[in-house]
């Protein structure tokens, strides 16, 4: 990511290192990539997701999502979605629903958009995608615009206004590029930007997200509760041999007295999810988790040292990507009975001051959670 979470990402790098004890089956690594105001987000199902914006930095605006399932003869389907961030008197202004038109070079392309207030999004027809693919290729000027009337004035007379909203060509070939390259789409009738002659039957099939069963923790027992003052000594031992400096700078550099182990959860019989902070910033922060045993010897197995939140069986890691919280990273692991396994890798998108947390969903690992 070229601007996204740099120091988060880091750590995060230097974690999943360390958490291979907690591994399930590998899975297709995804890929993320980022060039100019279009980025793109391919998962381990094979499943692509590009998202382009409006140029610069600036508040709210518009992006388009086109989304593509990997296979033979699937199309590309799009999205369009209106920021949020410090524009409410404009977005105050629009009716409950409003209609978009797509403009193209100055022409009027795909008919119309009806937008709600209460999502602002909506969803493209193919005419739109099949307009939209073609002038992203060719450095078209591509907005949206909206024809509003005005309120009636003291003569009784209604006017008209026009809001435009546009859509930046850069990077978008790039990005689009790699969604061909990642589907093995790449010399086949069915490729976006390299098209060819091969059969669209010989690309990579669209993978099945891989199961994962999220099974009840156990009942807590009542001297539970002083688990982690009874061990505090041993357990900070344990703990320092499974982590670095860098990602659990806390753990390794502050004087025990001053470290607070917590118990988390009883995981099950025998086992035990403690925690402690291991680095904190300006905007972020990381607790270290551990499965441990209930007694001596602990056995300490890391899954993160960047968690946010632990409940149920789910630990989470949210990381905004820089202070004014437009972009955030998320993580998730889930307990299975027997380990942590990670569940979900994703961002919101770009930090564009588009949306307080970001505008989307961009995911590039990710598994079906089931309750046992």
């Amino acid at each position: 990511m070229s601007r996204f979470f740099k120091t988060v990402t880091l750590l995060f790098a230097m974690n999943f290192i360390a958490v291979l004890p907690c591994a399930q089956a590998e899975v297709l690594p995804g890929v993320h990539l980022e060039r100019d105001e279009w980025e793109i987000a391919c998962d381990n199902t094979r499943m692509c997701r590009a998202a382009g914006y409006q140029g610069g930095y600036s508040e709210g605006g518009i992006s388009v999502l086109l989304t593509r399932e990997a296979g033979p003869s699937q199309p590309v389907t799009g999205k369009i979605k209106f920021g949020t961030y410090d524009v409410e008197e404009i977005l105050g202004s629009l009716p409950f629903v409003f209609v978009l038109s797509m403009h193209i070079d100055d022409r009027a392309v795909g008919g119309q958009i009806l937008i709600r207030q209460d999502s602002l999004v909506a969803e493209l027809s193919s005419l739109h995608v099949d307009a939209l693919l073609a002038a992203l290729q060719h450095n078209s000027k591509i907005k949206f615009v909206a024809v509003l009337p005005y309120e009636q004035d003291e003569d009784g007379d209604v006017g008209s206004r026009k809001l435009v909203w546009r859509l930046s060509v850069a990077g978008a070939t790039a990005v689009l590029s790699k969604m061909d390259s990642f589907q093995g789409r790449i010399g086949t009738q069915g490729a976006i930007i390299k098209k060819g002659l091969k059969d669209e039957n010989l690309v990579l099939p669209q993978l099945t997200a891989p199961i994962v069963r999220l099974a009840p923790l156990a009942s807590p027992r009542n001297d539970d509760n002083g688990f982690a003052d009874k061990y505090a000594s041993a357990l900070q031992k344990v703990l320092r041999s499974t982590i670095s400096e860098d990602n659990c700078y806390m753990l390794r550099t502050k004087e025990p007295e001053s470290i607070d182990i917590e118990l988390s959860a009883r995981l099950k019989e025998g086992k035990m999810l403690v925690t402690t902070q291991c680095w904190g910033a300006s905007y972020n922060f990381g607790y270290g988790y551990w499965v441990v045993n209930d007694k001596p010897p602990f056995q300490p197995v890391l899954v993160t040292t960047s968690g946010s939140n632990a409940s149920g069986g789910i630990i989470s890691a949210v990381h905004r990507g820089r202070g004014m919280d437009d972009c955030r990273e998320i993580k998730i692991w889930v307990w299975d009975g027997t380990r942590f396994i990670q569940t979900e890798s994703s961002t919101t998108g770009m930090c564009k001051m588009f949306a307080t947390g970001g505008g989307w969903s961009l995911p590039t690992l990710t598994r079906q959670v089931l309750a046992e």
